[in-house]
């Protein structure tokens, strides 16, 4: 019920026609990693207001998952806005979900640390963040992108996958974005 009530906030916080269903997917995917004991934290990147990086962290308190953390990633960029961290950094408070399990990662090399279970990525920033970070995702993983619609986006994730001979099946959630789950 708990996640449910979060999810439900979330998606009317955005504003947009299609974000429950996009967090939907999110939720399902997370649950699923942690049910079948992906290793690993769970890390999003590029969407400003990070509402599927709150239901990330949700999800880790609901079912008591404390040897995980949320990464958050704004941007590949070394000189990021700090106001938009602390931006996100009150909505997390605001859910009592600001924690040492939240990390705020800028840039990208502090998020090389660990395994990730899964990355959630939006279109715009997912083909520097796989290119930077895919070797972290651990077999089993989950890649993300609730939001697919950009043409130039997508093509740069299908150029990624071709590079690297990645031959996982791409799959839609809930008409509201994609994932494939990373081989061994």
């Amino acid at each position: 019920m708990y996640l449910d009530l979060l999810a439900r906030s979330l998606a009317v916080e955005t504003g947009t026609p299609d974000a429950a269903a996009r967090l939907h997917g999110v939720r399902v995917l997370a649950e699923r990693a942690l049910a079948v004991g992906v290793p690993g934290d769970l890390l999003q990147a590029g969407q400003l207001h990070h509402e599927a990086g709150l239901l990330l962290r949700g999800i880790l308190a609901a079912h008591g998952a404390t040897d995980r953390c949320v990464i958050l990633l704004d941007s590949l960029a070394p000189d990021a806005d700090p106001m938009a961290g602390d931006t996100v950094r009150a909505r997390f408070a605001s859910y009592g979900l600001l924690d040492a399990q939240t990390r705020f990662a800028e840039p990208a090399a502090q998020a090389e640390n660990s395994s990730l279970a899964m990355a959630v990525l939006d279109i715009s920033l997912a083909a520097p963040v796989l290119d930077a970070l895919y070797n972290r995702i651990a077999p089993g993983g989950f890649i993300v992108i609730p939001g697919n619609e950009d043409p130039a986006g997508r093509q740069a994730v299908l150029a990624f996958r071709a590079a690297r001979g990645i031959a996982e099946e791409i799959e839609e959630i809930d008409g509201a974005g994609a994932f494939w789950r990373k081989g061994a």
